[in-house]
């Protein structure tokens, strides 16, 4: 809670008297004067009770289910290590625990709230939306989080339907100019393919020499020369799956947003381990301040340590969301408003209308557990692991001459890389194949690697130095003989390490692949694969699975399950990696002697005339031939295989290793393909494809556009045409592609549909194309008139005066900044003004960036840091709302800065709409007339409190900064689930009562005139007391008379009984 914005008020108790503003802030001050700091404010956001990072890495090792467990190879039992982190996470102990016992026995529909199970699953979900939103700083004013379909490849295809991409083109709309996304040169296969089925033209931007990143140039390039189109949207990678490159987000946003188009994110494989940041604040008088912003952010949680089984997230901006109708595939149970007969509404909360029928509720709330977990660690701390992980990278792997590590060299640009490398295993002229070295990782030491292209094929294919025409080659292949030459599929090995991973253990694993580099070639002739699948599998095991777990065996309704206990289960403890990574050693050197004696025939004559040129791996019966006749030729290592650089400005063309390749890939021709910078190629555009960036960006002639245009329909032709031979005759048939080339031409002919314009022009507004703005900007006339008054009739600042600005980093607090700066730079009358933050230590709220801002302003500034959630956890809320608790310890923070640094006046920002519903609180809860004061001095006395924007609306101060870009610091309270607040609730009454009377404010404004002024309080108090003291009186005469009478009846009623009891007595004397 910002300290000058408002706070949930606690409704005073029935009987108690409400306290005054100066005894609330005399109460405030003294309960925080014992441990106010003031301080430098640093990256740390840590709370008190937050752990160091090696002891979280040690809870997270011990925490993920499965780590170190035994599993068996063809080598004998290993432990299982993980190294596939980018392709999926792992089960976290803690979040299954924590789901089994708090979430399963309250599962249901969340299309209900009536029951309990409905109530608290939907909470559940929206708590863990609410978490995200946290986690990757969304502004709940702004921006929205779904959860959509599985992974990243949902959300984006969301994303798409959303714009209005998602349908087809009319026939009379393929000529006109259409919406183009641009893509970079790393983009996952989920990013890529959505877009080049849409109705938008994709174009790819090249890399930067370095292999670095986007080349920012090409983008400006392109950017302007599709300015014209009616929407413009990049859609890039935050980092790489396969080299593990990161981009500078915030830089790149910056430039699309100046252009006008949107800025899309990627954080599939970097969001587990990268800070994910919707609204950036970037200080001081950085230009690129005002156009950082994310307009969406897609990832998949499933890759997050804890985020098995988890749905896709897309975080948006809420104006994106113009269409009418759902997205494809959001279409109905949950959607709708009303169903009539002839028709139907649709809601309008873009959440539940885009989250169209049964919500995997126990999905979601593991997402939001992981992003939780992810927070807990601190992305910080991940990112100074990480830079640790990539010396060791760099140190190891870097050094082997066997290795081929693809895209940039490590070591180059530290810090910018994720813990993901790529390699190559060079043997010979050729290299063994990626699935038999993630065969041999997993069967000689455990490790689980994987082989392929990693669903990111354009970025590959240039990583292997594959030139186009060996692509269609392959590509041709595949399709003649899609049973017989899956092995041909270009390729690598990828290994991917958890930033919580050991010393020991990620030495093991680098260790290892190094090993493998060196000796695995020896256990090949061992291996067998299937050329259909192009899997590679030891002899023993290329038919069989032993140890394989049936779903069959369950016994479901057996005995209540319970954790096996296995004595001879190997425990974390119980193996040495030192001594494993002997143990698979020597296994692979001593293969030799039993690979020899292996039977293989000549497996090259698998190969057809026209596959034979394509093979660029070892086989088998080659090394075996070799090994039978003594000789060490495939052991011979290759040279550096990077090139050098050469001087600065000139092209280095010399050779890029003396070993040659034989086959297709050749990864040594990636960095000469760099240096001539990639192509921008049009991917599904009908455009030219010019070999220069620049050249293709000016070509946009019609005779450019018919080349590909032909070339395209004959490729089409060309893989939908096979040979068949009858009779010793051959001859040319056509018959159904099995799998049909999906170019521009061949999506423009689909079945045409309307296409959703709305969207689209809805979103080609979101981007703004203004210039940056001042870093002292100007202020509205309004807002200067209504500051102007307030002080003059309050009497505020005076000559000489000492202001203390409490700077929250909202909205409010910094309009008032600018405001008084302004005063100060155009008043007779002179002042000093400073400002102070409190910064209360949570993730969700972090006001850091406000210290180099007012750097930039030359204003003086005080950061304090306080741990205020630790302490209300502790136990210090004393019955209160941690809203209140918050403010009031802001507050006193205040306080105890501006009697330590000699300020005579405090400087709040709260505005009229906060006074207006203050009053409303105070009536409706605690039954007294009361607002927020103008001027009044603290009980002290050595420090006055003013508000200058007690006449100023709060549209205004949110207009003027959005406007002027202020770096307003967005605030997602962990404590403000539940909404909607009471504030809030009385804002939303007082915006509909003002829709009916316009001028209502500002007769509101004029009631409120005297409950502003100290002296009318004390004053109201005083008449408050008396009369509640008379009234008192009066009931306590009241209750004494009341009292006295009941005495005397009961003393009558007593004699009564006597004087019955003596005539009793009497009667019986008498008989």
């Amino acid at each position: 809670m910002a300290p000058n914005e408002k706070a949930a008020e606690t409704p005073t108790p029935p009987g108690a008297r409400a306290k005054t503003s100066e005894e609330e802030a005399e109460e405030d001050g003294d309960a925080f004067r014992e441990f106010v700091d003031v301080g430098e404010a640093t990256d740390d956001r840590k709370t008190q009770d937050a752990l160091p990072a090696e002891k979280a890495f040690e809870r997270l090792r011990a925490g993920v289910v499965g780590t170190l467990d035994p599993v068996d190879t063809p080598f004998g039992v290993k432990p299982l290590v993980y190294a596939d982190w980018t392709a999926s996470g792992r089960a976290f102990g803690p979040i299954e625990t924590y789901v089994r016992e708090k979430v399963y026995p309250f599962y249901a529909n969340t299309h209900t709230s009536s029951s309990i199970t409905g109530l608290q699953s939907t909470c559940f979900r929206a708590e863990a939306r609410q978490i995200i939103q946290q986690a990757v700083n969304a502004n709940t004013r702004t921006d929205v989080v779904l959860f959509a379909g599985t992974g990243a490849t949902g959300a984006v295809n969301k994303l798409v339907s959303v714009l209005g991409l998602d349908a087809p083109l009319r026939a009379d709309e393929v000529s006109r100019p259409r919406p183009v996304v641009f893509v970079g040169p790393f983009e996952h296969h989920s990013n890529l393919l959505p877009w080049r089925e849409s109705s938008a033209e994709v174009v790819c931007v090249p890399e930067r020499q370095d292999g670095l990143g986007i080349d920012r140039d090409a983008l400006a390039e392109l950017l302007r020369t599709y300015a014209d189109r009616p929407l413009l949207v990049g859609a890039f990678s935050a980092g790489s799956n396969v080299s593990g490159v990161l981009e500078d987000v915030d830089r790149i946003s910056a430039l699309l947003h100046r252009h006008g188009a949107l800025a899309c994110w990627d954080y599939a494989a970097a969001g587990p381990y990268a800070r994910i940041d919707m609204n950036p604040v970037l200080a001081g008088e950085d230009p690129d301040r005002p156009f950082a912003y994310k307009d969406a952010v897609f990832l998949s949680t499933h890759k997050f340590v804890g985020g098995i089984n988890t749905p896709g997230v897309l975080v948006a901006k809420k104006k994106l969301f113009g269409n009418a109708v759902p997205g494809t595939g959001s279409v109905g149970g949950g959607t709708v408003y009303f169903v009539r007969e002839d028709g139907h509404r649709y809601l309008s909360n873009r959440v539940e209308r885009e989250e169209g029928g049964t919500p995997d509720v126990v999905g979601a709330i593991r997402a939001g557990l992981a992003f939780q977990l992810k927070q807990s660690v601190g992305w910080a701390n991940i990112e100074a692991r990480d830079k640790v992980i990539g010396r060791k990278i760099a140190a190891k792997l870097g050094s082997e001459p066997k290795l081929v590590l693809l895209g940039p060299k490590w070591g180059d640009a530290e810090g910018s890389r994720l813990p993901i490398v790529s390699f190559l295993v060079r043997h010979g002229t050729r290299f063994l194949h990626y699935n038999f070295v993630s065969a041999v990782l997993n069967d000689v030491f455990g490790i689980q690697t994987r082989g392929g292209c990693m669903c990111a094929g354009l970025y590959a294919q240039r990583l292997l130095g594959l030139s186009r025409e060996s692509v269609e080659a392959i590509e041709d292949e595949l399709l003649r003989n899609p049973k017989h030459s899956e092995y041909l599929r270009p390729g690598f090995s990828r290994l991917s390490l958890a930033y919580f991973a050991s010393d020991e253990e990620l030495d093991y694993v680098l260790d290892a692949v190094c090993a493998v580099a060196q000796l695995g070639w020896k256990l090949l002739p061992q291996y067998r694969f299937n050329t259909r699948t192009g899997e590679w599998k030891h002899k023993s095991r290329f038919t069989k699975f032993p140890g394989r777990l049936w779903l069959g065996d369950a016994n479901l309704l057996g005995a209540t399950p319970s954790e096996p206990e296995n004595e001879d289960r190997a425990r974390p403890d119980s193996y040495a990696f030192p001594d494993l990574l002997q143990q698979g050693i020597q296994q692979m050197d001593a293969a030799a002697e039993e690979s020899a004696k292996e039977t293989l025939g000549d497996q090259t004559q698998l190969f057809t005339p026209e596959a034979a040129p394509l093979r660029w791996f070892a086989m088998p019966s080659e090394v075996h031939a070799e090994l039978s006749a003594g000789s060490n030729k495939w052991a011979a290592a290759p040279v550096e295989v990077r090139a050098s650089e050469g001087k600065e400005g000139e092209e280095d063309n010399s050779a890029l290793t003396s070993n040659p390749v034989t086959g297709p890939l050749d990864p040594f021709k990636y960095w000469a393909m760099v240096r001539e910078s990639m192509p921008v190629a049009p991917a599904l555009t009908a455009s030219d494809e010019s070999d220069n960036a620049a050249d293709r960006a000016r070509k946009r002639g019609p005779e450019a556009k018919e080349e590909p245009a032909k070339r395209a329909k004959a490729k089409t032709e060309k893989s939908s045409t096979v040979v068949v031979c009858e009779d010793n005759s051959c001859f040319r048939v056509r018959k159904r592609d099995k799998y049909p080339l999906r170019t521009a031409e061949v999506i423009r002919s689909d079945q045409a549909a309307q296409n959703l314009a709305q969207p689209q022009a809805d979103a080609a507004v979101v981007a703004p194309k203004a210039p940056p703005k001042a870093l002292r900007p100007r202020i509205p006339k309004g807002i200067l008139k209504n500051v102007g008054k307030a002080l003059a009739q309050w009497e505020m600042i005076q000559e000489g005066d000492r202001l203390l600005l409490g700077l929250s980093g909202g909205k409010d607090s910094l309009a008032l900044l600018h405001v008084l700066l302004h005063v100060q730079a155009k008043s007779p009358v002179k002042f000093e003004l400073a400002a102070c933050t409190v910064d209360p230590m949570t993730e969700a709220f972090d006001p850091s960036p406000l210290i180099p801002y007012m750097a930039s302003l030359g204003v003086t500034y005080h950061y304090l840091k306080e741990p205020i959630f630790d302490r209300a956890k502790s136990g210090s809320l004393q019955g209160t709302s941690i809203c209140s608790f918050c403010a009031r310890m802001k507050r006193g923070a205040l306080y105890g800065c501006a009697r330590e640094h000699g300020y005579n006046k405090l400087v709040l920002a709260q505005h009229l709409d906060d006074s207006a519903e203050t009053l409303m609180m105070g009536l409706f809860h605690n039954g007294i007339a009361r607002a927020m004061m103008a001027n009044y001095e603290e009980k002290k006395g050595d420090v006055r409190v003013i508000r200058p924007l007690a006449y100023v609306r709060e549209h205004e101060t949110k207009a003027f900064s959005y406007a002027a870009k202020l770096p307003v610091i967005n605030e997602n309270c962990p404590a403000c689930f539940e909404a909607p607040q009471e504030r809030q609730r009385i804002k939303r009454m007082l915006a509909k009562e003002e829709a009916t009377c316009p001028r209502m404010f500002h007769s509101l404004r004029r009631a409120l005139l005297p409950l502003m002024d100290a002296d009318l309080l004390t004053e109201m108090s005083a008449i408050t007391s008396r009369r509640t003291d008379l009234a008192n009186m009066e009931q306590r005469r009241v209750r004494a008379a009341d009292h006295k009478q009941r005495k005397q009846e009961k003393e009558q009623a007593k004699d009564k009984e006597k004087e019955k009891e003596h005539e009793e007595v009497a009667a019986e004397i008498k008989a």
